[in-house]
């Protein structure tokens, strides 16, 4: 999704949402991509986010844009999200809190589920959004999110209902190509391509994720360039940008620790 505009204030997307895939089987961050993919993984996990705007619209000069943190359990996560939102019409900071319950369930290669969304600060507003994961072989992930059902409105703004299909292909276990298309109602509103390469040594595993985000006509948008560093306790770091490079939006630092809850059934 392209940066905040005045109009967007209302709602701030989370970070995770803008270099993940609702394709992607993962740790507790799925939670705000597809509440599906939580349970294909066999790991409980806790994360933290924090979030700094590079180009700060704040008058108080703090960079501190978003700060997020969650967990995933047996077939239950949780995540909490606190937003620092510049006031369109220029009277100071709003304070956004963001509460996430998913529930979910699998079954072999499917990993289905559903989150609700508490907005608070403002006027609040209440989401929900569905997931599913579905493990089509070794070399192909398949997902999907209906996400804002029943268009609800939150802080004064009207989310729009959007589908994202999604896949990843994998070709080993080295290089990951993955897609995810957003689907209005009547129309097409854009498209996200990315690919993942994991590197290092098992000691020293590094992941390096780069997505490109685009309008419908497949013009650059938004680009995101992420690397992370460790295997159960590992640290990512996240840079966004505009389209064509020129300003850079914000850059998060994610820390993630997750164990195994059972023997993996899966890939």
């Amino acid at each position: 999704m392209p940066p905040l505009s005045a109009a967007q204030v209302a709602v701030a997307v989370n970070r995770n949402a803008r270099y993940l895939f609702a394709a992607d089987p993962g740790d507790a961050r799925s939670i705000w991509v597809n509440p599906g993919a939580l349970g294909l993984t066999g790991t409980l996990s806790v994360n933290a986010d924090l979030t700094f705007g590079l180009q700060s619209p704040y008058d108080d000069g703090s960079p501190l844009s978003q700060l997020s943190l969650g967990f995933s359990s047996h077939f239950l996560a949780f995540a909490y999200q606190f937003d620092r939102l510049a006031d369109p019409l220029g009277s100071g900071i709003v304070h956004g809190h963001t509460y996430r319950l998913a529930l979910w369930g699998e079954d072999r290669r499917l990993g289905a589920g559903g989150a609700v969304t508490l907005y608070r600060g403002g006027d609040g507003g209440v989401a929900y959004d569905f997931g599913v994961v579905y493990r089509a072989g070794a070399l192909l992930d398949l997902g999907a999110v209906l996400a804002n059902v029943g268009q609800p409105s939150v802080r004064g703004m009207d989310l729009r209902a959007v589908g994202r299909p999604a896949a990843t292909v994998h070709a080993g276990d080295v290089v990951a190509f993955q897609a995810q298309g957003e689907l209005g109602s009547d129309r097409i509103h854009g498209y996200a391509f990315g690919v993942r390469l994991r590197l290092g040594s098992p000691k020293m595993p590094l992941q390096l994720n780069v997505r490109l985000d685009t309008d419908r006509a497949l013009r650059r948008q938004t680009f995101a360039l992420g690397l992370t560093v460790g295997g159960e306790n590992r640290g990512a770091a996240v840079l966004t940008t505009s389209g064509d490079f020129k300003d850079s939006e914000a850059v998060s630092l994610h820390g993630i620790s997750e164990r195994s809850r059972s023997p993996s059934r899966h890939r």
